[in-house]
C-alpha cells in the first residue's frame, strides 16, 4: 500500500472513486506467511484492501454484458466516520 493510502486510512478519509473491477476471494491467493488471501491487484491482504469487494455496504454494483461485475463507493461511503464531515 502507498503512503497516500496509509495517509488516509489513518485520518478516515475515503476519496469518490470511478468503476473498478471487483475482487472476489476465489482471484486470490494465499499469503506465504499467515495464509490470508491476497488481493492480485495491490498484493495486500484482501480483507485491509481497499479494492471494492462484491457484499460491501454503500458501494454501487453493475454487472456488464460479459458478465464482469463493477463497483463504485456510494456516496454514504464518502463520509468520514472519523471526523464525521463530508469528504
Amino acid at each position: 500500500m502507498d503512503k497516500f493510502r496509509q495517509w488516509q486510512q489513518q485520518h478516515g478519509i475515503s476519496f469518490p472513486m470511478a468503476w473498478s473491477k471487483v475482487v472476489f476471494a476465489d482471484e486470490c491467493w494465499e499469503c506465504e506467511y499467515c495464509d490470508d488471501l491476497i488481493c492480485p491487484v495491490c498484493e495486500d491482504h484482501y480483507a485491509e484492501c481497499d479494492h471494492i469487494g462484491p457484499t460491501e455496504d454503500n458501494v454501487i454494483y453493475h454487472e456488464d454484458n460479459n458478465g464482469i461485475m463493477w463497483g463504485k463507493r456510494s456516496p454514504e461511503s464518502l463520509i468520514s466516520t472519523n471526523h464525521n464531515t463530508i469528504i
